[in-house]
């Protein structure tokens, strides 16, 4: 008997008004591992600069990361760099953190942080600031309720909207949690 996560509206087809009495051990598996929120968090583990080509156009945030095993994750694993891939096999409403430290080594340079989903970044989502002090960190922090299926790719996107002056992320923890839709 396999634990196989369903879309809600599937469970609920699995669960009739019960006439008969007819709720398997299975069924009931096939709700908790449903249920069950799934998550993940990747880590930076190394610093690279995140360069620009032009001003005001989103690049992914340049560095190495690392899946967080240590959260007991579930549903989520490191596609690539600064990407949590979704993998539990229903769509899913993900909320979904990155807290992300910037450095620049120009004065008053503003730059702007989003969520991308699968390369494409969700601009409704951006928050941007101006890091005044070179060399010093800037922390940006932006929380969303995305849409996933499986296999969709999640990760952090920069832009520098002054010039093409380059940044490095000093830390970065992307995050999420996932419930079915």
């Amino acid at each position: 008997m396999g634990q196989n996560p369903k879309i809600l509206a599937t469970l609920l087809a699995q669960l009739p008004d019960n006439t008969t009495g007819d709720i398997s051990a299975e069924d009931i598996r096939d709700v908790v591992v449903s249920l069950f929120p799934s998550r993940g968090q990747i880590d930076l583990t190394a610093s690279a600069l995140t360069t620009f080509a032009t001003t005001n156009t989103y690049v992914k945030l340049a560095g190495s990361t690392i899946l967080d095993t240590t959260l007991g994750q579930d549903g989520f694993t490191q596609f690539a760099n600064n990407e949590l891939q979704a993998t539990k096999a229903v769509a899913q409403i993900l909320l979904i953190t990155a807290n992300v430290e910037l450095v620049c080594t120009a004065n008053n340079k503003s730059f702007g942080i989003t969520i991308a989903r699968n390369g494409t970044p969700l601009t409704n989502v951006h928050v941007s600031a101006i890091l005044s002090d070179s060399n010093e960190g800037y922390g940006f922090s932006v929380t969303a309720l995305i849409p996933v299926v499986q296999n969709d790719k999640l990760s952090v996107y920069v832009r520098n909207e002054t010039d093409t002056t380059s940044v490095r992320a000093t830390s970065l923890a992307l995050s999420a949690v996932g419930f079915i839709q």
